[in-house]
């Protein structure tokens, strides 16, 4: 069984992944900042060693902000 960090790290890689294959700016941008979220995550500088629902409740709750659009 992954612990919580290496399934960050994963998420964090399909972000990666996902950025470098679409050609849309704005969808790469987002993507990218996807990954770094899950990165620091995973190194624990957000949460500290917290389970892994608390931090994907947390990182949901981040998605659904009505954040300006560039």
């Amino acid at each position: 069984m992954s612990t919580g960090e290496d399934r960050f790290r994963a998420a964090a890689a399909e972000c990666l992944e996902a950025a470098r294959k679409t050609t849309d700016l704005d969808a790469r941008a987002t993507l990218l900042l996807m990954a770094q979220r899950w990165l620091e995550l995973a190194d624990g500088s957000i949460f500290g060693r917290r389970r892994l629902d608390v931090a994907l409740d947390h990182f949901n709750k981040l998605q659904m902000l009505d954040l300006p659009k560039h």
